[in-house]
């Protein structure tokens, strides 16, 4: 453990708590200058007296003042001097970014890792980008501060499919994902993973009860997430569902669940298990000591009063 002595304690000054999650994204220059600016408070400067106190260039000021705007610490303006105020706590992903066309133009072309993201953004949503466009997806760089590699996966993730998706569309998702905790490629590699398993497992279930053609209701996505996170077999699934269709002459998740979970309850994991608990026993102990009236559906385990599951509205 390292212990720190401040010897300047009593002439100290504080930095935003945001400030701390573009330590690893922020370059020398941008820290010299937020250093700068929290020391001096609020301040009015030139930007050739900001570049020579931190040893920097003028251009490097200006980009600074540019990352640290994007990134919701501060505002400025300029006419013969940069004037800086410092923002409120409003969180980043709330905060509404705009750039102007010169602003756009300089990242561009000072940036070649920006050139590439913005066309292979283009390219994937199929169309040339306008300045607005571009703008929703620089921001997501230039104000979450998200990895350009983070990004350029998003992209191509949300734009495979036959759908072509605007720069609005994939600005949205990778806001959402970013207040998920989604910030850096390993973690977007594990939720890309963990989607497409849970998409197979619902596929299952679909083939299993027949419901390929059309939605599954928020309450049933809820009993899907649920089934997966347990890891009840698609041999469990099944029998569950043939029990059902006996009992009620219907599909059900709802009821299906119900059965699946009694058996859980009981330690049956398999076909195997349910045979072995049903041996020299009467067949209604497979389905537990709960009533019939338990199992029958209500309108209201139907759908829970829910739309139809949007894929999107969790992104």
């Amino acid at each position: 453990m390292i212990k720190f002595k401040n010897s300047f304690v009593n002439s100290v000054f504080l930095l935003p708590v945001e400030v701390e999650k573009y330590i690893k994204t922020a370059n020398a220059a941008e820290l010299r200058v937020i250093l700068h600016i929290f020391a001096n408070g609020s301040l009015t400067g030139d930007e050739k007296e900001i570049a020579k106190i931190c040893g920097i260039t003028e251009s490097e000021v200006y980009s600074a003042l540019s990352f640290w705007r994007g990134a919701g610490i501060i505002s400025y303006e300029t006419d013969e001097k940069a004037r800086v105020t410092v923002l409120s706590d409003t969180p980043i992903e709330e905060k509404s970014v705009s750039y102007t066309g010169a602003e756009l133009s300089r990242a561009i072309e000072e940036n070649e890792d920006i050139r590439s993201l913005l066309n292979l953004a283009s390219e994937k949503i199929g169309k040339i980008l306008t300045p607005t466009e571009q703008a929703c997806i620089y921001s997501l760089v230039d104000t979450l501060g998200m990895d350009i590699s983070l990004v350029m996966a998003i992209i191509e993730y949300f734009t495979c499919g036959e759908e072509k998706r605007s720069a609005r569309y994939i600005e949205r998702a990778a806001s959402n994902l970013f207040k998920e905790g989604v910030d850096t490629y390993e973690k977007f590699e594990y939720y890309i993973a963990a989607k497409e398993k849970a998409k197979s497992y619902e596929e299952k279930i679909r083939r299993i009860i027949g419901a390929e053609n059309r939605a599954f209701t928020a309450g049933e996505r809820k009993i899907v997430e649920k089934l997966s996170a347990s890891a009840v077999s698609e041999e469990l699934i099944t029998l569950s569902y043939e029990r059902t269709v006996n009992a009620i002459g219907k599909p059900s998740l709802s009821y299906m669940s119900k059965i699946i979970e009694k058996w859980l309850d009981d330690g049956i994991k398999t076909k195997q298990d349910l045979e072995a608990k049903n041996t020299g026993t009467p067949q209604q102990s497979s389905l537990g000591a709960f009533s019939f009236d338990d199992l029958v559906e209500k309108p209201e385990d139907l759908n829970d009063g829910d739309k139809p599951f949007d894929p999107m509205e969790k992104l």
